[in-house]
């Protein structure tokens, strides 16, 4: 991965001063505070270096993610399929020609860092930064021609809200790496249609700088406002897009270079959601046996804001978890539906509930014999 980045959101520094007077008389002052749940996420590249073709050996590289979160708070890191949009073929691309690889979570690479249950990297935080490393591996002997070979992984975002009294954001954009990386940033509105997101150009939002270059260790300052009209009745939401601009490739190889060089590069998607003038939440789930092996679980948001449905588990009636729990981590926009798919345990067991686990809380549901 060539584009490392962190992601700083400004934070509000309150002070508390006494004040002595000459006074005897004496009373108690309570001080209360709340701590938000919130994380850091940053990135180090994977470094493949240089792919021999002819060796007939595979090519290792490792990289590094590193989240901060505040004390307690628990995490999952996923990476998706990237351009291929399949964990289990992962692939750089030198239109027409694909280079496969796979990332890991284990330096004996056997476990694939995916989206899903065992494949997500979990944690707690601590208050300070963790580092995960990935492991890549890009596999040996694949007859592909000569070029730059490239890939776009999603990483999961961060989130920037808004609303008709905060219509202004900064995020810090930090190049971790050693190399220079120039990025082009886009803002388009976002919404969803049949399950799927629908991505379309914006004036609604602006964004300054556009496209920027930091050497090794600069920082850049992304200033964003919404110049919407307010008030809103319906959640409005975007996606900010950072996206790295290839280097050029040399004119020259220099003398002994093998063939194919292998480079990552990094896509983020930061979704900005400007908040109504009254949240209203109203979630409505459905479940209904499709046949004997399948459980089908449909979620309307009938809300006027988006809800994240984390993960579902098939449970038995008495709440003991049956299976592996299907990790969703999707956002649902405010009228919005979404099914999915769970199995049914062997032996037709009669009684059995799905426990759901959202940005709102937790919910169990019955499932109809």
């Amino acid at each position: 991965m060539k584009l490392p980045k962190k992601f700083l959101f400004p934070a509000a520094l309150m002070a508390l001063h006494g004040v002595a007077g000459s006074a005897t008389a004496t009373d108690t002052l309570l001080v209360t505070a709340t701590v938000s749940a919130a994380c850091v996420v940053s990135t180090s590249p994977v470094a493949f270096g240089v792919y021999n073709p002819t060796a007939g050996t595979v090519l290792d590289g490792t990289g590094t993610v590193s989240v901060t979160c505040t004390n307690g708070t628990s995490y999952s890191v996923a990476l998706d399929g990237g351009g291929q949009a399949d964990v289990a073929a992962r692939a750089m691309s030198n239109v027409p020609d694909l280079l496969t690889y796979q990332l890991y979570s284990d330096a004996a690479r056997t476990t694939v860092w995916g989206t899903t249950g065992g494949e997500l990297v979990s944690d707690t935080g601590t208050g300070v930064q963790v580092d995960h490393t990935v492991y890549g591996r890009v596999a040996a002997s694949q007859n592909v021609a000569v070029g730059s070979y490239t890939d776009t992984v999603n990483v999961t975002p961060v989130v920037v809200a808004l609303s008709d009294h905060k219509v202004r954001e900064a995020i810090t954009v930090t190049n971790q790496g050693d190399e220079r990386v120039t990025t082009h940033v886009d803002v388009v509105s976002w919404t969803q249609s049949d399950g799927k997101d629908v991505f379309a150009p914006t004036a609604d939002v602006l964004l300054n700088p556009g496209v920027f270059t930091l050497e090794p260790g600069q920082a850049q300052v992304l200033r964003l406002g919404w110049r919407g009209k307010p008030p809103l009745d319906t959640e409005r939401s975007y996606r900010i897009l950072l996206r790295e601009v290839p280097p050029a490739a040399p004119a020259q190889r220099s003398p002994g270079a093998l063939p194919s060089q292998v480079r990552v590069l990094l896509e983020l998607r930061i979704p900005i959601y400007v908040a109504p003038r009254q949240v209203v939440h109203r979630p409505e789930w459905q479940t209904r046996r499709v046949d004997g092996d399948t459980l089908e679980i449909r979620f309307r948001n009938q809300g006027n804001v988006h809800t994240v449905v984390h993960d579902l588990q098939l449970a038995s009636g008495s709440g003991e978890p049956l299976g592996a729990p299907l990790d969703v981590h999707a956002a649902v926009l405010a009228g919005q539906e979404r099914h999915w798919t769970l199995p049914l345990p062997k032996g037709g067991a009669a009684d059995l509930t799905v426990d759901v686990r959202a940005d709102q809380g937790h919910q169990r549901l019955t499932i109809p014999r």
